[in-house]
């Protein structure tokens, strides 16, 4: 009899465990299709250095320790898979803890599905860009302490290690202390033990730690010192979606509480488990479409491919219409990156300047877009501003190597070096940073570089203020002192065009003409002289224009007048045709 007990004992914890490695397989395969360029993104908005001093600096904070494990991990999200391979394992210990706190007050039977509810809302939480990820890690250690202080049989020696786990958890954790004090709270009071009046002491424990941090200054507000709001980023409200991962362990502690003498039927079972398979599934979809990525999806994978330098990809993703300006403004880089901005940007559905100069709000992603469109101009002044902004606010490991090099080419080696030693902390970076160290100090080495002695030679040959006379002026400014540098030119152009702005266009096609930046005009150019010819047919008069370009031009003129549509019906019929040109534009949008 005794080895059958064995051997059932044996199978279920196979059982188990094939079970957790199932739903780890599932939420790995799930997170790598569904979010794989977001974990990139996430790593971006990071910053973490592997030195004894910035962990020990860390660590004297409140929720250090859950900050520190999480930067930790976080740094190899650079890594193939690795986003989703670390994420799914701290998903899938979530469930597994809370299948075994359950198991400590009542008997877990039935409740194995049910386990994988705080895992969705963990799962679901992960995927707002303003979800700090250090809040997975304080849930875990709750957890932990949960599942450990739980079995505790004393209720005296219980009841002092709720207290010291109440304020290790502020210390170590943050807010979510206030997770522990609840629950197991709830638990003693059903528990009995002595009547429950002594568990009042973690309640007011938790009162007294989260009212002091306000009083201190340690958190700003309350709700920084009481609710899940610790893990989301301060300017903004996090909304309903933080709180119920805190919600559902609150509920199946209450549940398991409330049932844990009675016995479940091993017939009701199956019906428990279907019942709870059916809500989780209902509860993955539900909050995939209302929690998801949506368009960001778009915007994240947009991020990648401009980071890992994939222009085609940027094009081919940009194919179907564009109803927003960040991605006319990734195509847009994509193009000038390829040298074909000037030849192919009414190609795609341009909406006026926002899709070429993204205005910027002073938010870190904005920042780091525009410094990749700066650094597309070849603008470094502007370029490296930005990159600054964004490394001020997220700490991007990206925008610090962007400050590295624009620092390299103007000669600025003290303060290269300084962020270079930064890098050489970080594990993703240090290789990188290594390499660049030739660099410092040796001039010849940086011209002989393809691309920073490129940069390098883009440099404007006269200080001036950056934009004091427009972004336009400082572009043709540079174009103007090194011929090479033709995509300012383009970038000034297309600006002037997309603003409808023919006077200042007509001034940049004279500038044009006094050096050798357009051995052959740009296409969209040439269209543009075609509007000028309808009124001065004199004007332009050299061979710069295509006769293709011309004979299309005549072609558009013919059905222009030949189509007595109104207006907007004009614009539909002639789209198929001339969609792409900037006689199109100028005349419909």
């Amino acid at each position: 009899m005794y080895n059958i007990l064995f051997v059932n004992k044996i199978l279920q914890r196979y059982k188990l465990i094939l079970f957790w490695l199932a739903v780890y397989g599932i939420l790995f395969s799930f997170l790598q299709v569904y979010s794989k360029f977001y974990f990139y993104y996430i790593e971006q908005n990071h910053f973490f250095q592997n030195t004894w001093s910035f962990v020990f600096e860390n660590l004297l904070e409140p929720g250090g320790l859950a900050s520190v494990i999480s930067g930790f991990l976080i740094q190899f999200f650079l890594l193939p898979y690795a986003g989703a391979a670390i994420t799914a394992a701290l998903l899938t210990i979530a469930g597994w803890l809370t299948y075994g706190i359950i198991g400590r007050i009542t008997s877990p039977s039935g409740w194995l599905v049910a386990c994988l509810l705080p895992v969705i809302a963990l799962m679901l939480i992960q995927f707002n860009p303003n979800y700090l990820p250090f809040g997975t890690i304080a849930f875990l250690l709750t957890l932990i302490n949960l599942y450990f202080v739980l079995s505790i049989k004393d209720f005296h020696r219980r009841l002092v290690f709720h207290l010291l786990a109440t304020f290790a958890l502020f210390y170590t954790a943050g807010s979510v202390y206030m997770l522990y004090a609840f629950a197991v709270t709830i638990y003693e009071f059903f528990k009995g033990s002595l009547l429950s009046y002594p568990v009042l002491l973690i309640l007011l424990e938790a009162l007294l730690i989260g009212t002091g941090s306000v009083y201190f200054l340690t958190y700003t507000a309350y709700r920084f010192a009481f609710l899940p709001d610790h893990y989301f980023h301060y300017k903004w409200l996090p909304g309903t979606l933080i709180y119920l991962s805190w919600v559902c362990v609150l509920l199946m502690v209450t549940a398991a509480c409330l049932i844990r003498k009675r016995k479940i039927a091993n017939k009701n079972i199956r019906m428990y488990v279907i019942v709870q398979i059916l809500m989780v599934a209902g509860c993955c979809w539900w909050g995939i479409l209302m929690y998801g990525f949506g368009e960001r999806s778009k915007i994240i994978a947009l991020d990648y491919y401009c980071r890992t330098e994939q222009w085609d990809s940027i094009l081919e993703l940009c194919k179907e219409p564009l109803n927003d300006y960040l991605s006319l403004g990734y195509a847009n880089m994509a193009l000038a990156k390829k040298g074909e901005l000037g030849d192919k940007a009414f190609s795609y559905d341009q909406a006026g300047i926002e899709g070429l100069i993204f205005p910027w709000d002073k938010s870190a992603f904005s920042s780091m877009f525009l410094s990749d469109v700066y650094d597309a101009m070849k603008h470094l002044a502007l370029s490296q501003k930005m990159a600054f902004e964004a490394f001020v606010i997220t700490g991007s490991p990206r925008m610090l190597q962007r400050l590295v090099q624009t620092n390299l080419i103007y000669g600025a080696y003290p303060v290269a070096e300084k962020y270079i030693c930064i890098l050489e902390n970080m594990y993703c970076y240090r290789k990188w940073a290594k390499a660049h160290r030739k660099f410092l100090y040796h001039d010849v080495a940086i011209e002989l570089d393809a691309a920073l002695g490129s940069k390098r030679k883009s440099l404007a040959k006269a200080n001036f203020l950056s934009r004091i006379d427009g972004l336009d002026m400082d572009l043709q400014q540079l174009a103007i002192d090194n011929p090479c540098n033709r995509t300012a030119m383009e970038y000034a152009g297309v600006m002037y065009l997309l603003s409808k702005d023919m006077e200042n266009f007509r001034k940049l096609l004279e500038n044009c003409q006094q050096t050798e930046i357009f051995p052959v005009l740009p296409v969209s150019f040439q269209e543009a002289i075609l509007i000028f010819s309808l009124k001065e047919p004199g004007y332009w008069t050299h061979d710069d224009i295509s006769e293709v370009t011309k004979l299309r031009f005549f072609e558009f003129l013919k059905d222009v007048s030949a189509n007595k549509n109104p207006r907007v019906a004009l614009s539909v019929s002639l789209k198929p045709s001339y969609g792409d040109t900037y006689w199109y534009y100028h005349m419909f949008k």
